[in-house]
């Protein structure tokens, strides 16, 4: 926890086949080896496959409420 509070990296995904990365910003002082941030990225593909859909549940829950 220590570790990840030194740093962050914010990406900005786009949905797709596969996913694009049209933004990206790194914070902080932390140093990100290759290794570390491939294994990032791949932590961001998998987070973005959980969550993405739920997200879009909640959009098109919220757009029909409207109605």
């Amino acid at each position: 926890e220590e570790f990840a509070s030194d740093g962050r990296l914010v990406l900005a995904i786009i949905p797709g086949k596969p996913i694009k990365i049209c933004s990206m910003q790194k914070g902080d002082e932390m140093s990100i080896t290759p290794e570390k941030f491939s294994e990032m990225l791949d932590f961001a593909e998998e987070k973005y496959k959980t969550i993405f859909p739920e997200v879009m549940k909640k959009i098109e829950k919220a757009l029909k409420s409207k109605d």
